[in-house]
């Protein structure tokens, strides 16, 4: 109880100081107009914590550690439930595919939720999903099952909605019907925005959707870390690319395995923490 109350006091915290026109945040660099070969020059060119820049669509991955790739036809259940929406397919949330993933998708452990079923931590194997982390999050599962709780509730609650955890995440099943719905309308309600008024970029870093860099030779991927469903909207509406919020603090690179925080303190080993990366780099289809 003590971590929700701070966890919502630093929330209100951040809201109240940006009312008054005080931003406790650095500005992100805009270089959404730039023309660049590599993130890695922009990440370079700026003392800022984040850059803003448009990336192709191909190359974000989204919907936490499931890492769906963002294509306009693709089997991500927020994508493809609104495709169905688009083309008044569906007239609710048991029409949509999103009923179907969390009927189907309900891991019973964190290894489970990664995809690699039984891992050489014990830990991995017990925990409940919700203590997920992928290999370079420098987190404890077990704190981190109680974090996802009030994490959820937070955002339940953010969007009118007095729904305890027990009523489920939005990345995994079984859920409640009203969680269910809530997800539901939530994008919904995203997509008939963009499509009415466009999608609009804060260009004073506050409300942007963020992302961190994976990086495998001169590859790059774009790992969302906020803004799920304005990315499902942004495909099925047809965009190229897309305007993300780069965290320039953590570059993932696929060749660091061994200095990884999930590594090190022996919760995953490097071929489980590779195997994980690479199933995000590539993506679910």
């Amino acid at each position: 109880m003590i971590k929700k109350i701070a966890f919502e006091l630093k929330k209100n915290i951040h809201s109240m100081v940006n009312k008054f026109g005080i931003d406790i945040v650095k500005s992100s660099e805009n270089f959404l107009d730039e023309k660049w070969l590599s993130p890695m020059e922009l990440v370079y060119r700026t003392h800022n914590r984040h850059i803003l820049l448009r990336v192709p669509v191909d190359k974000v991955r989204f919907l936490g550690v499931h890492g769906y790739k963002v294509n306009q036809k693709g089997t991500a259940p927020f994508i493809s439930t609104l495709e169905k929406y688009k083309d008044n397919k569906i007239k609710g949330y048991k029409d949509s595919t999103l009923c179907e993933f969390y009927s189907k998708f309900q891991p019973k452990t964190i290894s489970e939720y990664l995809y690699l079923q039984n891992t050489s931590n014990n830990l991995m194997n017990s925990l409940p999903p919700s203590g997920v982390f992928l290999p370079w999050q420098n987190v404890d599962p077990i704190e981190q099952v109680n974090q996802r709780a009030i994490q959820v509730e937070s955002d339940n609650q953010e969007h009118k909605a007095n729904i305890s955890f027990s009523g489920g995440d939005p990345f995994y099943g079984p859920v409640s019907i009203e969680k269910a719905n809530l997800e539901y309308n939530r994008l919904t309600k995203v997509f008939d925005s963009i499509q009415k008024h466009g999608f609009k970029v804060d260009t004073k870093g506050k409300d942007n959707i963020n992302a961190i860099v994976l990086e495998h030779g001169n590859e790059y991927r774009y790992f969302i870390i906020s803004g799920q469903h304005r990315i499902a909207a942004l495909s099925v509406l047809g965009y190229e690319k897309i305007a993300l919020q780069i965290y320039k603090g953590l570059i993932v690179r696929r060749s660091e395995v061994g200095f990884w925080p999930g590594v090190t303190n022996g919760y995953f080993k490097s071929s489980e923490a590779l195997a994980v990366f690479d199933r995000i780099f590539v993506g679910l289809d």
